[in-house]
């Protein structure tokens, strides 16, 4: 009994330890720019990628903040535009070209839609379409 019981205080305090761990991916938040299909995103990786932080929004620290905790549907930062960002991006690494999005590590996609996850992934902004590698899961979203 005793060893059940330390058992279960290993599983209970692994699954509490991994809550805490700080998501350490790039993010990116994006709005669509039309007629070109092109994104507009903000990312954590701030400034040093020629992002310059601007904002009176006390509810985002910096940029990195911003693209971190931004949801599909909000105000794109700092928050006196009325674009709406259409797409939230997150992975260990993300690689773009005008575009596509190459997200590799743990990569999580957030349409209006659905979530999408999967080892590596591939975003085509034009398309909206989204090729995945490795462990693949798509979540519709409830509205």
């Amino acid at each position: 009994m005793k060893l059940f019981a330390a058992g279960l205080m290993c599983v209970a305090f692994a699954a509490v330890s991994a809550q805490d761990k700080p998501d350490s991916r790039v993010h990116f938040a994006c709005t669509a720019v039309t007629p070109a299909h092109l994104l507009k995103c903000q990312t954590t990786l701030g400034p040093e990628a020629g992002r310059p932080f601007v904002s009176d929004d006390r509810h985002y620290s910096s940029i990195a903040d911003f693209a971190r905790k931004a949801k599909v549907g909000d105000h794109w930062w700092p928050g006196k535009s009325t674009d709406v960002i259409v797409v939230t991006l997150a992975a260990s690494d993300i690689e773009q070209d005008q575009r596509t999005y190459r997200l590799t590590g743990e990569a999580e996609i957030h349409t209006a839609t659905s979530v999408f996850t999967s080892d590596n992934a591939i975003y085509h902004a034009d398309t909206g379409e989204i090729e995945g590698r490795g462990d693949v899961r798509v979540k519709p979203v409830v509205p």
